[in-house]
């Protein structure tokens, strides 16, 4: 009795784990089929590489679940500046650090220094605050077609600063 091709369902796991990540930016474990942990050297550039030629599917079904927001990969690839910051005190550490439209990488330490500056660390009472996804696009004529906004897309975002400690 002939055996049914294993190829199909390989190819589709790749696929899966691969538009996961590129909605998410979460790396899948390393036993996930098709998955090289190789390619997350350099995340941002495998982003880059494989974003183009998944956009098309990706990101439609994408917006028609989530409407006002893009997946991780849009931001790294897409997005023609990062989110406009509204208020809060501390600078980011990097530039480089960023997901979804937003620095990733703050600190406490009053003392750090990036390229001969001193780094304003984070204000714990004050964080900064970033405009909504939604507000962006709208804000840079971004949305898809029929796309409309829900309002929280719209609201301002707190910088994700949880796991900051004083020792850094």
């Amino acid at each position: 009795m002939p055996r049914r091709s294993r190829h199909g369902k390989r190819r589709r796991a790749t696929v899966d784990w691969l538009s996961a990540w590129l909605i998410s930016g979460i790396e899948p474990d390393d036993g996930t089929p098709g998955f090289n942990p190789f390619t997350m050297i350099d995340p941002k550039a495998y982003a880059r590489e494989t974003w183009p030629a998944l956009r098309a599917t990706v990101l439609p079904a994408f917006v028609k679940r989530n409407p006002g927001r893009r997946p991780w990969a849009w931001w790294v690839v897409d997005a023609v500046e990062p989110r406009r910051r509204l208020a809060g005190i501390g600078t980011p550490v990097s530039d480089y650090f960023m997901s979804f439209g937003l620095p990733t990488y703050w600190t406490l330490d009053p003392d750090m220094i990036r390229a001969g500056v001193r780094i304003v660390p984070v204000d714990i009472k004050e964080p900064p605050v970033f405009e909504g996804q939604g507000e962006y696009l709208r804000r840079l004529g971004l949305l898809l077609p029929k796309e409309t906004l829900p309002r929280e897309t719209l609201l301002p975002e707190i910088a994700d600063i949880e796991g900051l400690d004083s020792d850094e």
